[in-house]
């Protein structure tokens, strides 16, 4: 998806978001865990919330 998008443009900012998009993707991986359990406590926080509202 992101070649798509960036295939116009030079080849540098291809590679400027290519280093981008994998120090995302190591981030995302250690932090995953962490957003994955906030939002399923947030989940079933909004869900009891409006089941005994």
């Amino acid at each position: 998806m992101i070649k798509g998008l960036f295939d116009s443009c030079s080849p540098r900012l291809d590679k400027h978001v290519e280093h981008l998009y994998s120090l995302v993707k190591k981030r995302y991986k250690y932090w995953s865990r962490y957003i994955s359990i906030y939002l399923t406590s947030f989940h079933y926080l909004i869900y009891i919330t409006f089941d005994y509202a």
